[in-house]
């Protein structure tokens, strides 16, 4: 996303192309320059924008030296670190930049500099460490960044601004955590948490704001808030003046305690994303008016209404259930008493541990209309770890019959209520996705994001595919181009060596040459378009949209283009359609109505082949869906064998698993070659490819998900058995080897990509691995750490703490700290006979090891073995959880207190079936939510969208 800095005055558009400064033409970039990134800034002089594809030249700066202007926005490869310095010193007071070339030590020119506002987005270039430069600045007032890599290291440099009003947080990697660096900034008024960055924060980033008391206009998107959890602390806000929320979850009743709590505050929402497509077909429109008018949507009467709710109508109730009587009187006689003998000596009216206070549900109704307090209240007693250890243990049947009475309420009112298939969304292809459908259409694949240098897919709730997270920000527009042009270069082979092989798909291009003349060439594009576009849009076509691509194809011609640079033009306009790069469902008959439907047979196509291959249909599912067999169960089953017994379903893995288990931070894992010399780019390969190839597994050999947790095999080449101490294995192949328990692997917590991700520069991180094994293979992730917490200091060893364990322990007396790390420390010290990159150790230099712990549940451990077996018995909460995951991932959404169902649906399947891994995909793609959907809300009735 680009600043929302505001230029109001008269714009000058240049564009440098490497020898002159000129006007500039319609183009990427330039053409969406204007009212929509002009809202911020008041300045009544012309303000600069420039693309500089090329380094400027004396004269260029001569020119821009002559303007005079106060403001200028930059973007290009052509803005470097030199051009940087040289528009600071034109004393031009607000700067922003947009895709350029400057880096890091570029950013130092910034710290004398008398900028009041600076705006940098898409900077590929800088690593993060710029974010030093800003540090203390005297004069800065307005700051807006995304794509810097300034993450949660940035935060405190950017917190020192003292004089700062105005921060716009946009796509970095910013948590809860980093943003508790601006706790009591002293001066801040505006604060804004743009989609693409706030997926990332929870409930606890409400801590921080609420003590901003120079507040006054609060901005979050794309998050789940509650009231309970964060959102009442903004009482604390003396100056509030307004709210916007956009994409929040909130609840009808959270929203009302919020107004109660604010009644001068402004409370405003942001407009639904639902023309997204149409915003994207109206900008390739004025982009490139030489392609000719793109067919419109299919889904255009879902898409082009826009849909911007109001407050009255978010606040309108939603629809009245009633319970059967049977809940009603079971609250009476088994809940309330339960509940009264084992939870309210700590979460009623007298203490609230936790900000929890089950004792103000007085009836079944009151439960049922908070599910996502009770969902956790089910995990939290079905896994054992309440009541906690030190209260009196709860024998199993009761435990079972105290979640079981509170699932069968929240069950009842799911029933009242009908099926929920969760909002209609629209999803951009990802990266990945855009690279298998290129390669499955055209036959070309190579890493076109990487060769035109897209932004990287931003990650919402732990995966990039996720419709909320998938944004078109303006770079983006630009990049789609450069794309379209490279893999076209590609298919007609474009710089190829004489004689060399063509590309795969080069057939295609071979076609083209055989039009000896305008109108053979003609029938041939019509023909060829006829076949290619239900392929590329994944569903039939009409006579009228094939016929607009022939009149492209025609105008091109007509301006003396060959017959070859004509289908380029017209092949060109389909990857840049938006029934291309966006996965479209349409709404039916009758408009406004909510009541689900199942998919039609070829949207379902689309979701199985991107769910399991993450690339669009073959020619069997799209010949299923047009005879419309798709939907029928039994043939439906016997694709899912067939995808998954496919090679193409190793995406499930690269793509799945890689994000789940989130291997990406793998290349950036602490520990470093000054004290791990072998721990090296080459190894640090083996290990993700190690677990990688152990998840396909699951699904080549249809084994049981629990595998993970224990196994007795892997996979390794030499480097990665020498690391282990695996004798025999020779080459840099990945084989798979059989375990024996003297060599203490198996299963992901023997894993050295785990172990090493999870450590720090020179040691291991009990808390680390902890939280992983929680957070991750649990599902259960505990809070963050309170603002402002000490930090472990190693050298500095406190009172008679003479190990490591015992500093730690220390640490966490803490009244702050105790809680959450009684949970996590005793799993991370269960592996800690794992040193800091994964080696098997028995001790440390210093002193002996200690590997003891007791969960939360009570069960006792000792070494990594022990605590494997621990674990085991907390299996059905690790099913849930693979079961909610991939749920998430097929979906493209988060799962919301109405999934749950679902989710215990799927567990149980898998469960009756010996958790086999096509047990678990069929379950997913057999689901309700994955095969029915519901048309897009009107204003009205957007208020029960967040209910069950």
């Amino acid at each position: 996303m680009r600043p929302a800095f505001v230029f109001v005055a008269t714009v000058a558009v240049l564009v440098f192309s490497g020898s002159m400064l000129r006007a500039a033409e319609p183009g990427p970039v330039l053409t969406a320059l204007g009212a929509k990134y002009a809202k911020g800034w008041a300045f009544k002089d012309p303000y600069l924008a420039l693309k500089a594809d090329a380094p400027l030249t004396e004269d260029a700066w001569k020119e821009i030296a002559a303007l005079g202007t106060k403001a200028a926005y930059l973007s290009g490869p052509g803005i470097d670190d030199a051009a940087v310095a040289r528009f600071v010193k034109l004393g031009i007071e607000g700067l922003s930049f947009d895709g350029t070339g400057i880096t890091d030590a570029g950013l130092a020119v910034f710290k004398d500099a008398k900028v009041t506002k600076l705006g940098i987005s898409h900077a590929l270039a800088l690593k993060g460490a710029g974010a030093a430069a800003l540090a203390g600045h005297p004069t800065l007032k307005e700051l807006s960044f995304g794509g810097t890599g300034f993450g949660d290291a940035g935060m405190p440099p950017i917190a020192s601004i003292k004089g700062l009003t105005r921060l716009q947080l946009n796509h970095d990697q910013i948590t809860d955590a980093g943003l508790a660096a601006l706790a009591n900034h002293p001066s801040l008024e505006v604060l804004m948490f743009s989609p693409q960055m706030t997926p990332r924060l929870t409930d606890a980033c409400l801590a921080t704001v609420a003590t901003l008391k120079a507040l006054k206009e609060l901005t979050i998107n794309d998050t789940v808030l509650t009231y309970d959890g964060g959102l009442k602390q903004l009482k604390a806000l003396p100056n509030l003046q307004k709210i916007t929320l956009g994409k929040v979850g909130l609840s009808d009743a959270d929203l009302a305690k919020l107004k109660a709590d604010l009644p001068k505050v402004e409370i405003a929402f942001t407009p639904a994303e639902a023309d997204a497509v149409e915003k994207w077909r109206q900008m390739y429109q004025k982009q490139r008016p030489a392609i000719g008018a793109l067919p419109p949507p299919a889904a255009a009467p879902a898409v082009a209404t826009k849909v911007e709710p109001k407050p009255a109508a978010i606040v309108a109730p939603p629809p009245p259930i009633v319970l059967p009587e049977n809940i009603n009187a079971a609250y009476a006689t088994t809940l309330q008493p339960l509940l009264k003998d084992h939870c309210y000596k700590c979460h009623g009216s007298e203490k609230q541990k936790g900000d929890v206070n089950l004792e103000t549900y007085k009836s079944a109704k009151a439960i049922a209309d908070d599910p996502e307090i009770w969902n956790k209240v089910i995990d939290v007693i079905r896994g054992g770890d309440m009541p906690p250890a030190k209260e009196p243990k709860m024998a199993d049947p009761e435990r079972e019959k105290l979640a079981g009475a509170v699932e069968e309420t929240l069950t009842a009112a799911l029933l009242a209520r009908g099926p929920e298939p969760g909002p209609p969304i629209i999803r951009r292809l990802t990266h990945a996705e855009y690279r298998r459908s290129v390669r499955d259409l055209l036959a070309v694949d190579f890493d076109v994001a990487g060769a035109v240098g897209m932004p990287e897919d931003p990650i919402g709730k732990g995966y990039d595919n996720l419709a909320d997270a998938l944004k078109i920000p303006p770079a983006l527009t630009e990049k789609y181009l450069a794309a379209a042009d490279e893999v076209l270069a590609k298919l007609f082979g474009d710089g190829a060596k004489p004689g060399s092989p063509p590309a795969p798909g080069a057939s295609i291009a071979q076609m083209f040459r055989t039009a000896a003349n305008p109108q053979a060439a003609g029938q041939l594009a019509r023909t060829l378009i006829s076949r290619f576009l239900p392929r590329a849009y994944r569903r039939p076509v009409t006579a009228e949209e094939v016929a607009r691509y022939g009149v492209i194809f025609d105008k091109a011609l007509a301006q003396r283009k060959t017959p070859t640079d004509a289908f380029r033009h017209m092949f060109k306009a389909v990857l840049l359609s938006p029934n291309f790069l966006f996965r479209i469902e349409e709404d039916r008959a009758p408009a406004g109505s909510t009541k689900p439907y199942r998919v039609s047979n070829f949207e379902l196509a689309s979701r199985i082949s991107y769910f399991l291959w993450a690339s669009l249909p073959d020619n069997e599912l799209i010949t299923l869906a047009t005879q419309g067999k798709l939907s029928d169960p039994a043939v439906l089953d016997a694709q899912v064998k067939r995808m998954l017994a496919d090679p193409k379903a190793k995406a499930l893995s690269e793509e799945f698993a890689t994000q789940w288990l989130q291997l990406r931070r793998l290349a950036e894992a602490r520990p470093t070659t000054e004290f791990f010399p072998t721990f090296n780019d080459g190894l640090k390969d083996a290990m993700k490819q190690e677990t990688l190839l152990f998840f396909d597994a699951l699904r080549t050999e249809n084994l049981p998900v629990t595998t993970l947790l224990d196994a007795d095999f892997t996979f390794v080449n030499e480097p990665l058995a020498e690391h282990y101490g695996i004798a025999g294995i020779k080459g840099a192949q990945m084989q798979r080897v059989t375990l024996k328990p003297e060599q203490h692997r198996g299963g992901l917590l023997g894993m050295a990509s785990v172990l090493s991700m999870t450590s720090h520069t020179f040691r291991t991180s009990p808390t680390q691995r902890g939280k992983y094994v929680l957070d991750v293979l649990l599902g259960t992730p505990p809070p963050p750490p309170p603002n402002n917490v000490a930090q472990i200091d190693d050298a500095a060893k406190k009172g008679d703490a003479k190990t490591f364990r015992e500093l730690l322990g220390q640490h966490a007396t803490d009244a702050a700290c105790a809680g959450c790390h009684q949970r996590i420390d005793p799993l991370g010290f269960g592996l800690d006979n794992f040193d800091a990159i994964g080696r098997w150790r028995v001790s440390t230099p210093d002193q002996p090891l200690d590997t003891a712990g007791v969960l939360p549940s009570g069960e006792q451990f000792d070494g990594p073995v022990e605590l494997k077996k621990a674990l085991a018995g907390k299996r059905d909460r690790f099913v849930d959880n693979i079961s909610e995951q991939m749920l998430t991932y097929a979906l493209g959404r988060q799962l919301q207190p109405y999934d749950k169902p679902v989710v215990r649906e799927i567990s149980a399947a898998l469960a009756k079936d010996g958790y086999k891994f096509s047990t678990l995909v069929a379950g997913v793609v057999k689901s309700f939510p994955f095969q029915n959907r519901k048309n897009a809300a009107t204003p009205t009735q957007t208020a029960s969208l967040s209910h069950p």
